[in-house]
């Protein structure tokens, strides 16, 4: 794993912990982290000064809602949830707090009118217009309740008489959900508290009583009425419960906050809740559960970061094998891109799956425009599969088009029919060894023919002589004919027998400066004869313009026996104007001859042969001159091509080192 993504991966854990934190925080707190952090402070010296100037803070709640706050008749005693949760937090401050009780619309005009400190309500948009509000310090559920035995739901509460107290938040639920606007309209009837309103349920003066579902728990439980009295089931709000201070008073506000994160950290609260309401009931957060739920958070996230880290541990052990098999896929690629073998991959349906660049190369087309399409679009590779995928074993040399292939396919394992074809192209190979096959042969003929024409040659002369003698003795006409047809057959003889021996001759691989063009000239001058004969205009163009070094008699051989056929190829055609044109020019570090004729040309089936030994096209030929002419060029590191069409004319080009070439 790079280090980018180690930090990348790092900052998002780090990420996920602060965001489960302050979820956490939020849940059980119910403050945000930045609250949570600022109220974690000690007190400033601002609210010191506060506390020691105001030596005694005043609470205002309400006489009669227990049991979160009321007035003890047998005591006496002002009690409740509230007040001894308000005693907490005097021991937490450190500073003395007085608790009055009034009814609840007196404790919200005190609290205006600064004759109380604080005081426990619900924090509401209208209520927030005059006073600021602590973070909450428990919840309170609302609830209707009816006697029992009476019909009564909360879908038939239209024109019913509901009980609330004045300025409690179930007033408020009721003038906005059952309003004139809505069409669903309740008549709302005041009672000074919770235990007033269930009184006048029994004697039926209201038909319901909406308000804290706890203090109207509480006050059944005390009373023994439980039985007397049906909830309908729903909650009419569900609010948070948090201490009121005038908006003036932002320092006793910041006190109260810090005291009260305080109280909710050492489970105060809690403590103040089994008192009251035993364990049942939960009006504050469940710290044990928090605390179960944090350490379930801290394995949760533990578990994820070593999840995370094995992940990212196996991603890099991923990538690393990744790299190596794409770097293996690479080197393979080039290695079988490199092979001087056609490489394809084939479907069973004949669709070319993948191949490699000799492919690409052979067809002029990009790999990308070769794969997905059918091999039947490319002749020669679907030549050859279908040959191939005829036989069971490999295939060799099977020629197409003049040239001469091996064939190899194989399945692949696969869970579609695939295969593996390989082409080899062996043409080289295949004339190399043709060549050396034939090389053996003409040695061998060589050899043959050296002994043959000195075996000939020595009867030969025998018979020209008698033919000398004998023509002295001639008298009539038949014996002449007879005569001079006899010593003609014996200079053909002799000709043939000449030829045998240059055939066979070991040439000297003595080389010398040649004037290139000079020395073709004098090979025109002794064809001189047969040249006027036809009237063939024979020019040697230079362009080279220097020696070349080579060996005299093996260009005497190629240029005599090019310049023989040449004129022969004159005999067939009528032609207004004959040419023959020796061209002379650089090619790089050599020189190239074209010897180029407006002759009869040549058909394909004659081009294909034309240096093989003994095909000949002339009657009294013996067919080795070309083949000499090409034997003498590669001896000499050179090169010949032939470029011919009937009718039209042949055109040899022969490429031989220069002069610059031999002397490196």
């Amino acid at each position: 794993m790079t280090k980018k993504r180690m930090l990348e991966t790092v900052i998002v854990l780090l990420c996920i912990i602060v965001a489960l934190i302050a979820v956490f925080i939020q849940l059980k707190y119910d403050v945000n982290v930045v609250q949570y952090v600022r109220y974690s402070f000690p007190f400033s010296s601002e609210e010191k000064q506060y506390i020691k100037e105001k030596k005694i803070l005043i609470y205002g709640g309400d006489n009669h809602a227990p049991p979160f706050s009321f007035v003890n008749k047998e005591t006496g005693e002002y009690e409740g949830l509230v007040v001894d949760y308000m005693d907490s937090i005097s021991i937490q401050c450190g500073v003395r707090i007085e608790k009055k009780s009034y009814s609840w619309g007196q404790t919200i005009l005190s609290l205006k009118n600064d004759n109380i400190d604080m005081v426990d309500m619900f924090p509401t948009k209208s209520r927030a217009e005059s006073f600021s509000f602590t973070q909450p310090i428990y919840k309170l559920t609302g609830e209707i309740v009816v006697r029992e035995g009476t019909d009564l739901d909360i879908h038939n509460l239209k024109g019913k008489r509901i009980g609330v107290i004045r300025d409690d938040f179930a007033e408020e639920y009721f003038r906005s959900s059952y309003s004139k606007e809505t069409g669903y309209r309740v008549e709302l009837r005041y009672v000074n508290n919770v235990n007033e309103g269930l009184d006048k349920i029994l004697s039926g003066d209201i038909d319901a009583l909406a308000g804290d579902a706890a203090v109207i728990e509480y006050l059944e439980n005390k009373r023994g009425d439980e039985t007397k009295f049906r909830e309908l089931g729903i909650e009419i709000y569900r609010k948070d419960v948090a201490f009121a201070v005038n908006k003036d008073n932002q320092v006793l506000l910041g006190i109260l906050n810090k005291a009260i994160l305080q109280l909710k950290r050492k489970n105060v609260i809690e403590q103040v809740q089994r008192k009251w309401f035993g364990s049942d009931t939960l009006i504050f957060k469940n710290s044990k559960m928090y605390n179960y739920g944090l350490l379930l958070l801290i394995i949760l996230i533990a578990t994820g970061i070593i999840v995370i880290l094995w992940s990212s541990l196996l991603c890099q052990r991923i990538e690393e094998k990744t790299k190596e098999l794409r770097k293996n896929q690479n080197d393979l690629k080039t290695i079988i891109n490199s092979l001087k073998l056609y490489i394809m991959v084939i479907d069973g349906s004949e669709v070319i799956l993948d191949c490699n660049s000799c492919v690409a190369e052979e067809l002029g087309l990009p790999s990308k425009q070769i794969l997905k399409r059918s091999l039947r679009e490319f002749p020669l590779f679907y030549h050859l599969y279908r040959i191939c995928d005829s036989k069971s074993t490999e295939v060799h040399e099977v020629s197409y088009s003049g040239n001469y292939y091996d064939l190899r396919s194989t399945n692949l394992v696969s869970d579609v029919p695939r295969k593996l074809f390989i082409v080899e192209d062996v043409t080289h190979k295949a004339v190399i060894q043709r060549k050396m096959r034939q090389y053996s042969k003409m040695v061998a003929v060589g050899h043959l023919s050296a002994g043959l024409a000195h075996e000939i040659r020595n009867p030969l002369g025998l018979i020209r002589n008698y033919l000398y003698v004998l023509r002295g003795y001639v008298t009539d006409d038949v014996s002449e004919h007879a005569v001079r047809v006899s010593n003609e057959s014996v200079s053909r003889i002799n000709n043939l027998v000449a030829n045998l021996l240059n055939f066979s001759r070991k040439n000297m691989d003595r080389s010398e400066a040649i004037d290139l063009k000079r020395f073709l000239e004098n090979i025109i001058e002794l064809e001189q004869k047969e040249l006027l004969k036809d009237m063939i205009d024979v020019r040697v163009e230079d362009n080279y313009g220097g020696m070349i070094w080579t060996n005299s008699e093996s260009l005497k051989v190629i240029f005599l026996n090019i310049l023989e056929n040449s004129i022969a190829a004159f005999n067939e055609v009528n032609n207004s104007k004959n040419m023959i044109r020796f061209n002379l020019q650089r090619k790089g570090e050599k020189v190239e001859i074209k010897v180029q004729d407006n002759g009869c040309g040549m058909n394909e089936k004659t081009l294909e042969s034309m240096f093989d030994p003994f095909f000949t096209t002339k009657e009294t030929g013996v067919g080795l001159g070309m083949y000499m002419v090409q034997t003498e060029v590669e001896r000499l590191g050179g090169e010949i091509t032939v470029e011919s069409h009937e009718c039209e004319g042949t055109m040899i080009r022969i490429v031989l080192p220069s002069e610059e070439e031999l002397s490196r």
